[in-house]
């Protein structure tokens, strides 16, 4: 369900970056949950980098390669209760696309659906950017149609918020869970952890 409706951006978001294989790579439902997945997290992406510069209408949209993939990485991070208390490195999304090795996968991992898009004459793209044209309709249809079902139906505006809120209960719900499971003192050392964790990482930055 997580993988087509995006209920929880749990295992689909994580399966927006690279990971090792989830199933047998001859898993034909695993395939194509993760092959309407990826269309999703760079349809999605697409549409909320050029929301972040419509007020300049441009005609032609331009993201390095880098931006988009730190974008796609961070739809699943975007308001979690962790990240926005400091409970994270502060750099996590750098290193998980600009690590040495990291943007290759990503790469390949997006191949296929950008040389989709391509084909299609929605953007064109090389190894370092991309373009689209964010005026026309018909890109952005496009781009809607490849979306869980009931984000097609928020107005691009509101994509943000929806994915905040998404991450946020699901977050939530994670991490009840793991008090259930591990017990108070141990949950709240946990947590007490991430966050000095967090901090240290906030420290360390120029």
């Amino acid at each position: 369900q997580d993988m087509n409706e995006w209920s929880y951006l749990y295992l689909a978001g994580r399966l927006h970056k690279p990971t090792l294989p989830v199933g047998p790579q001859d898993d034909q439902i695993v395939t194509s949950q993760v092959t309407q997945n990826l269309p999703a997290a760079l349809a999605v992406s697409m549409l909320l980098l050029a929301r972040k510069d419509q007020q300049q209408q441009q005609q032609q949209q331009q993201a390095t390669m880098p931006a988009l993939y730190e974008q796609i990485a961070r739809l699943s991070y975007s308001g979690d209760p962790r990240v926005d208390l400091g409970g994270e490195d502060p750099d996590k999304i750098d290193k998980l696309v600009n690590a040495p090795g990291q943007f290759e996968r990503f790469h390949e991992m997006f191949g296929e659906p950008l040389e989709d898009l391509s084909k299609s004459g929605v953007l064109s793209y090389d190894d370092k950017e991309l373009q689209w044209n964010p005026q026309e309709s018909s890109s952005i249809a496009a781009l809607r149609s490849k979306l869980p079902p009931r984000f097609q139906q928020i107005p691009t505006n509101l994509l943000t918020a929806e994915l905040r809120q998404t991450v946020r209960t699901a977050a939530k719900q994670q991490m009840f869970k793991g008090v259930l499971t591990a017990g108070v003192s141990r949950s709240a050392r946990y947590i007490l952890a991430k966050l000095y964790k967090g901090i240290l990482a906030k420290g360390r930055r120029p």
